[in-house]
């Protein structure tokens, strides 16, 4: 009987390739979870669908399926957070550009068109009284070094360029948290506008005001600063009698009749 080499050797077990699992899965949940960084979490997003589709077609040679599940979703749930993040800070921006940084240059702007009424509106303050001829006096001190004002800051975008083209200017004022500094460009080139507020949270800000504004300063290419405040040759004491009251003369006391 012929021998059969062969014979007897059904039981030998077939070698399979272990199973891996997929870089990009790995890669995908590092991505997502990577959220301080913008548009990160979306490559997550990205890669976990490339290693899905890798997965499917392996034939079960590539694992890693969960992990690529788990980026996609922290990936999608990021990417939205941080696109709502941006849209809120663009909104925040642009309000910070319309109700505050516009008042420097709208003050100044009332000022040379003799709006005085609309320059005192802006102040919480004693500034809120201050007369014609001071703000006038205040206006010629400043032009005489600046020119007129050109321009100010239309956009968020805008304020940062200013901000950090005057920078040398903005380092004198730095660790001042009660001082806005809004750049602007004047006739005799750039300088700043500075808005000072109140932030003991006892004053409220002066009617359609966002903040209480204290006072506003000019600060010419060299540094020099105006302030309004200095102009005002008037001011209120808070001690004194509320406006409208008369003062109270000795002199002027009338006299009780004498009883009989």
């Amino acid at each position: 009987m012929e021998h059969n080499p062969y014979a007897g050797n059904g039981d030998v077990g077939i070698y399979t390739e272990p199973e891996r699992t997929s870089i990009a899965a790995v890669l995908s949940l590092i991505c997502s979870l990577i959220c301080c960084l913008p548009a990160v979490p979306l490559l997550g997003v990205v890669l976990g669908a490339i290693a899905l589709i890798g997965i499917g077609r392996s034939d079960g040679r590539v694992g890693g399926r969960g992990l690529a599940v788990a980026g996609i979703v922290l990936g999608i749930l990021f990417t939205v957070a941080q696109i709502g993040i941006v849209l809120g800070g663009g909104m925040v921006a642009q309000k910070f550009i319309t109700e505050i940084a516009v008042v420097g240059g709208d003050a100044l702007e009332d000022m040379d068109n003799d709006r005085y009424d609309e320059v005192r509106a802006i102040f919480a303050n004693d500034l809120a009284t201050i007369s014609d001829e001071d703000i006038a006096a205040f206006r010629e001190a400043y032009r005489a070094e600046t020119g007129g004002l050109v321009s100010t800051p239309q956009t968020f975008g805008e304020l940062l360029n200013g901000w950090m083209a005057q920078g040398t200017l903005m380092q004198r004022y730095q660790g001042r948290n009660d001082l806005i500094p809004i750049p602007a460009t004047f006739d005799n080139g750039s300088g700043l506008i500075i808005l000072q507020i109140d932030q003991s949270g006892m004053t409220q800000p002066a009617p359609g005001m966002v903040l209480p504004i204290f006072d506003l300063y000019v600060v010419d290419t060299d540094g020099d600063s105006f302030e309004l405040s200095s102009y005002m040759t008037d001011p209120i004491n808070p001690d004194d009698a509320a406006p409208g009251d008369a003062a109270a003369d000795p002199d002027d006391t009338e006299e009780e009749p004498e009883g009989p």
